[in-house]
């Protein structure tokens, strides 16, 4: 869905309140919001379009027994600079509902590291500018991410939340 350049975190900037329910990939609606904004930032909703997305945010502090399965990932670095930093997607199972909740992935302390991203969020994808770091969101490399991984699949929470912005 498009999102306002100057608001990309925002996926209502442009479709509005509700985005949630008007996300699509109907071929023709998705032209015409291009043709109405060109300069659009690309917000995608994960959880409809087959993903849980992981985004570290701080990936030094991703547990051990997290990172091997992100190294197993499709991976899309989030800037041109630290190609650590990035969006690690990964397929839904058939029947496959997690919101955007951290639940039993939530480190002990308060070392955070990061974001799930599914159900009721979003992440940028590229090409979209980057607003901090300058350049741009990577497009590549290609691939098809795997299924969650059962021993991530047990721990967020599966219940959607619904009506938040950026989760």
């Amino acid at each position: 869905m498009p999102t306002r350049p100057s608001d990309i975190k925002n996926p209502g900037s442009y479709i509005g309140f509700g985005w949630q329910n008007r996300t699509t990939d109907d071929l023709e609606t998705v032209r015409e919001w291009w043709k109405r904004w060109p300069d659009a930032g690309i917000a995608l909703h994960p959880g409809p379009s087959g993903f849980l997305v992981f985004d570290p945010d701080l990936p030094d502090n991703v547990p051990d027994w997290l990172q091997k399965h992100f190294d197993t990932a499709l991976f899309r670095p989030t800037d041109e600079i630290d190609s650590k930093r990035g969006h690690r997607f990964f397929s839904l199972a058939q029947g496959q509902r997690f919101g955007c909740v951290l639940g039993k992935l939530k480190p002990p302390k308060a070392e955070k590291w990061g974001e799930v991203k599914c159900f009721g969020g979003v992440v940028i994808v590229g090409p979209t500018e980057h607003p901090r770091v300058g350049g741009r969101y990577a497009t590549g490399p290609g691939g098809n991410p795997i299924l969650v991984p059962d021993e991530i699949a047990e721990k967020p929470m599966r219940r959607p939340i619904r009506n938040r912005i950026g989760c």
